[in-house]
């Protein structure tokens, strides 16, 4: 159903927010801003993802977490399961089917830690490394082109505050589980 074709009147009518510029936020208080804070957030997250998934490889073999842990091991070289699971903030469980995959495509390879029998280590492989070669310049460039908006201290801005919202939801997170 089309907004026009809407029975809603036109002052219940809610167009998506990034669809239009914002208003004067001065004129709103605290509570509805966390409102709308919410509501951008959710919308950006999600078409983010669908940013970050289109075009990643040309191959179709990695999609946004595959090529998510082959940069990381690519920079670490390698990572326990756990500390993957960590650095990519998902599950165990998650880290295991990643890996399970890249393995299957010899992107990555897995050894018992010597040290604890019930760890496992993953290590990039000469495919992977190649693989981060290839994909880092256009990932690079791609993440330029969106973040461009940006001034370099509106850039800075945006990580820290960011950063500071995943912190404060991580927390959250730990105290929900508790």
């Amino acid at each position: 159903m089309k907004f026009s074709d809407s029975k809603l009147s036109e002052r219940m009518r809610v167009r998506p927010s990034v669809e239009r510029p914002l208003p004067d936020l001065l004129q709103f208080p605290r509570e509805y801003l966390n409102l709308m804070a919410i509501g951008i957030s959710h919308r950006y997250g999600h078409a983010f993802t669908r940013w970050l998934d289109r075009d990643i490889d040309t191959d179709g073999e990695l999609n946004g977490p595959r090529l998510m842990l082959i940069l990381l091991l690519s920079r670490h070289k390698s990572l326990t399961m756990s500390e993957a699971a960590d650095l990519m903030d998902v599950t165990p469980r998650a880290v295991t089917r990643l890996v399970d995959g890249l393995e299957a495509d010899g992107y990555v390879s897995r050894q018992t830690s010597p040290v604890d029998k019930r760890v496992f280590i993953v290590t990039i492989d000469a495919k992977g490394i190649a693989k981060a070669d290839a994909l880092l310049p256009q990932h690079q460039a791609r993440a330029g082109e969106m973040f461009s908006i940006f001034s370099d201290e509106e850039m800075r801005t945006f990580i820290e505050l960011n950063h500071r919202l995943a912190f404060k939801l991580k927390q959250e997170e730990g105290q929900h589980r508790a």
